[in-house]
């Protein structure tokens, strides 16, 4: 066949050429399959789902099949939910006991058996890496006494923490055979958020580390930690992984670091750059608010380039997998149905063609606006290359591969705003390539030369069950009385309302006549959580009410000042053990509430059951 014959075929299979394009200078493409960087660990998203029961899509087989099946999934993270512990098992964090452990519905509509079923149906379908993260410890390890808005766990508690999380793993292998070969420490560390959250400082999460560390080798559990789990701040990020690798003892947990997407290019090059020298994987666990448009799914294209090349980024998990049209930006499909979903067929460019075992290789361009990643996967014998045009021109490339016998014909497959991964033919080294404006074409070929192992690191097998325990199911069914044991459930409406920092509902209940001194199960009342409050009133834009006047108002209704929680807490004791100066808070306003306290004659040398006082 006539050579410029040859050309012009394939370049109508990927792209046009206009005349002027074909007078510009090309576009170069270097690729180098044998220099590597990161091994891909997978793409995935999340299901967290804090409403009753699920979507609808997620009890549909055909759901799970077009997620794992066409786009690709490899990944998928679940949260660890509190409500498995909802009250101290036992007290002694080196014993399990199961009977404490409430794996069916706790009476909030969700349970730990239905969560795990959910992932049951990616490990039919072939999926068999799973984590897990934990947006809160359970209410009575923290020092608020709620699951919501924030509190610290308690320093006490990081031991019960650890066993609350090596149960996670335990059960999801006795119970479902799901591994959970990764956990994180705790989701987004620095948040007060009012969905469950907790609050780290780094010297909190190190001992956590360290604890996990310890009860892991205890228990046999071979799962690897992944933290800080912070937002992308590369400063913030080392603040927090600081206090870890200095020590002799935690430098050596198994696992890595991982954040949530926040920086770009350049503020994850600089916190690569910063850690490369420990030798640790980077997995981003989180990310959303790309618009369900083209424009925005390029977009999420582009920050996925952004975290695999400039941060050596293992791993890659969006936020949910589906959710309805309000919440397009924070999932990748509208009610499960891709014709809707423009990020769905920009996520599978990356999910469907570079697969788990993956080597990212050398590659790139000469022009900033087309970007380039190439991964070469010695198993499979593949090597494929994502090109993403995030300009408004055509590109005309002039593609090199070099390395010994690399492929010798390549799949193409391409979108655009009209295109949805298509299959546009295939391309040949010394070819014409056009990639279209606003487009991502992956291209993927095949050599014998590129197979060099027999198989991929395998995911932690997490845990094994003892001899003997086979058909058992461990921890019990739970039900409404069961869940009526968790501390939060037990509050008043002032409470709930100083703990969501509400002034103008804590004035009114005031006012109406609540009791200011009711406790809640364990004896935390309204004064307690006033003093531990971590929220602000910031309806008032003008003069926004601070945690201090909370504290205020409710000191000025005659609060007991003097009364002790069950484990002998004074209201000291909490306000002291809430001093959080981190995020959106002025230290004077925690000296305050101190200040007021010790005015209003709270015994400041009162010793808790263990002996603590507030100092």
């Amino acid at each position: 066949m006539n050579p410029i014959l040859t050309l012009l075929v394939a370049l109508m299979l990927v792209g046009t050429v206009t005349t002027a394009e074909a007078q510009m200078d090309p576009t170069t493409v270097a690729i180098d399959p044998s220099v590597s960087h990161q091994t891909i660990q997978g793409f995935g998203t999340c299901y967290i789902d804090w409403s009753r029961g699920m979507r609808p899509e997620y009890r549909d087989p055909a759901f799970f099949d077009l997620v794992v099946n066409d786009l690709g999934m490899s990944l998928v993270r679940q949260q660890m939910q509190d409500e498995l512990e909802p009250v101290n098992d036992d007290g002694d964090p080196d014993n399990f006991n199961w009977d404490g452990f409430m794996v069916a519905d706790v009476g909030s509509g969700w349970s730990f058996a239905e969560r795990m079923a959910f992932m049951e149906e990616f490990k039919k379908r072939g999926v068999t890496r799973f984590i897990m993260s934990p947006w809160t410890p359970p209410a009575f390890m923290k020092t608020n006494r709620a699951s919501r808005f924030g509190g610290y766990l308690r320093a006490d508690m990081i031991d019960e923490y650890a066993e609350y999380m090596a149960a996670n793993i335990i059960l999801a292998k006795k119970n479902h055979d799901i591994d959970i070969g990764y956990v994180t420490v705790q989701n987004e560390l620095l948040f007060v958020q009012p969905y469950h959250s907790c609050l780290y400082n780094p010297y909190v999460l190190r001992e956590s580390v360290r604890a996990l560390m310890r009860k892991f080798q205890k228990e046999g559990i071979t799962t690897r930690i992944l933290m800080p789990e912070d937002m992308m701040f590369a400063d913030r990020m080392l603040a927090y992984i600081g206090p870890t690798m200095a020590d002799p003892e935690t430098r050596n947990f198994p696992g890595g670091f991982c954040t949530h997407r926040q920086g770009g290019f350049a503020e994850v090059a600089r916190w690569r750059g910063a850690t490369r020298a420990f030798g640790r994987e980077d997995w981003m666990t989180e990310t959303s608010g790309h618009a369900q448009t083209w424009d925005g799914a390029l977009k999420m294209a582009c920050d996925m380039h952004d975290y695999l090349v400039a941060g050596d980024y293992a791993a890659w998990i969006y936020w949910q997998i589906s959710d309805g049209p309000g919440a397009a930006a924070y999932a990748l499909l509208i009610d499960g149905d891709p014709a809707r979903s423009p990020k769905y067929h920009a996520a599978k460019h990356f999910y469907r063609f570079v697969r788990p075992g993956a080597v990212r290789v050398a590659g790139g361009s000469n022009q900033a606006s087309l970007l380039v990643s190439a991964f070469r996967h010695d198993v499979d014998g593949t090597l494929t290359l994502v090109l993403i045009n995030n300009s408004d021109a055509q590109r005309q490339v002039q593609l090199t591969i070099g390395g010994e016998s690399p492929p010798a014909s390549y799949d193409v497959h391409r979108s655009t705003s009209e295109d949805r991964c298509k299959s546009v033919g295939a391309w040949r080294p010394g070819q014409g390539l056009v990639v279209p404006p606003k487009s991502i074409l992956t291209l993927q070929g095949a050599s014998a030369a590129l197979r060099t192992r027999d198989a991929i690191d395998e995911w932690p097998a997490s845990w094994t069950p003892p001899p003997g325990s086979e058909g058992q199911k461990w921890g019990v069914a739970g039900g409404p009385r069961l869940k009526t044991q968790d501390p939060t459930d037990t509050f008043s409406p002032l409470h709930h309302a100083i703990l969501a920092g509400r002034y103008g509902d804590i004035d009114r209940l005031l006012k109406a006549g609540a009791d200011v001194n009711a406790p809640a199960m364990s004896g935390w009342t309204p004064l307690h959580a006033a003093a531990a409050c971590f929220s602000n009133d910031t309806s008032r834009q003008d003069s926004p009410l601070t945690k201090y006047d909370i504290l205020r108002r409710v000191l000025d209704a005659r609060a007991d000042v003097n009364v002790r929680t069950d484990d002998g807490w004074t209201a000291l004791h909490a306000a002291a053990a809430n001093s959080h100066t981190a995020w959106m808070q002025k230290p004077e306003d925690l000296v305050r509430r101190i200040a007021d306290l010790a005015a209003a004659g709270v015994d400041v040398n009162a010793r808790d059951v263990a002996g603590r006082t507030a100092l």
